[in-house]
């Protein structure tokens, strides 16, 4: 309620969000537009609950802003309240080797918000054989580098591993051919893999993330050349449940499950309750558990438990 000099009296709906509307939020697939619009309610509803604070500092390969915005609202969810800093746009290397700026910040966490927009020498179509495997070792040296640094700092730092393009210039020779990016950005994945710089080190699977929502939604043209977004902003929430759940899980936040597998409505086990029952997990339960009749619920498959990507 606003009071004015005249006593006319100016009354306004306080906006607030139920925990049935809260819930509904982070289930997935998730509403990217309702995310964006009730993020502030959401951060009003969940700060009071937030039982760690930690600081996060983002290095930008591209624009980051919103991805920010998501990753606090999805780390609030887990309890942990952020303080950001926020790199330069498509700064990362020199902020990270160069800068004093990341460091006096002092950060517990580094995320290097990069994606296949990021990889510098990609081969030409004509590259020879030499060529080629001496474009592979400038590109990841580049990022061997980036490791090594936050490895030694002891930071934990997370990663994102490459995005398939959505255009192939080879079409479907471009996952085959040495000259292709796609078979490019396979090999730089693989070597994400194989890294022994692994001490604090975390990877994002951009590339798994990419093909749940689908390349034709996870990149828009007019986004990436108006805005100079790598990721669509209806794919951010995925990005940002996955960061999210990494951070929470070393944070000491993630939580066990048991999923209670029931069988079909005449009592009989489906052959995924029998094959989970068979494994070394399973035979620790009693039977009752693994076999608990229920004859008003349907067969529910073992793979429905977990529907988050």
């Amino acid at each position: 309620m606003i009071l004015r000099n005249d006593a006319t009296v100016l009354t306004f709906q306080v906006r607030c969000i139920t925990m049935t509307d809260l819930d509904s939020l982070f289930v997935y697939p998730f509403n990217a537009s309702k995310l964006f619009r009730k993020r502030v309610e959401i951060k009003q509803a969940l700060a009071p609950e937030a039982k760690q604070k930690i600081k996060v500092a983002l290095l930008s390969g591209s624009t980051i802003g919103e991805l920010k915005e998501l990753i606090e609202v999805f780390l609030l969810r887990f309890g942990i309240e952020c303080e950001f800093w926020e790199g330069a746009y498509n700064s990362f290397y020199e902020e990270a080797m160069f800068a004093r700026a990341l460091w006096d910040f002092g950060p517990d966490w580094v995320y290097v918000h990069t994606s296949h927009k990021n990889i510098t020498f990609f081969p030409s179509i004509d590259s020879k054989d030499k060529e080629i495997s001496d474009k592979f070792f400038q590109e990841s040296e580049k990022w061997r580098n980036l490791i090594t640094l936050f490895s030694k700092r002891g930071v934990k730092t997370i990663f994102n591993n490459f995005d398939f393009p959505v255009t192939r210039k080879l079409g479907n020779l471009d996952g085959f051919s040495a000259t292709g990016r796609v078979q490019f950005i396979r090999k730089l994945n693989r070597f994400f893999a194989d890294c022994d710089c692994r001490k604090n080190i975390y990877f994002n699977d951009l590339n798994y993330l990419s093909a749940v929502v689908g390349l034709d939604d996870w990149f828009d043209h007019a986004y990436w050349h108006s805005f100079r977004y790598a990721i669509a902003p209806k794919a951010l929430p995925l990005v940002a449940a996955s960061l999210a759940g990494i951070i929470a899980s070393a944070q000491g936040l993630s939580k066990k499950c048991l999923p209670v597998i029931w069988t079909t409505r005449r009592g009989e086990a489906s052959l995924e309750t029998m094959a989970w029952r068979g494994s070394r997990w399973g035979r620790k339960l009693p039977k009752a558990i693994c076999f608990g009749k229920c004859r008003t619920m349907f067969p529910i498959q073992a793979s429905a438990a977990l529907s988050l990507p």
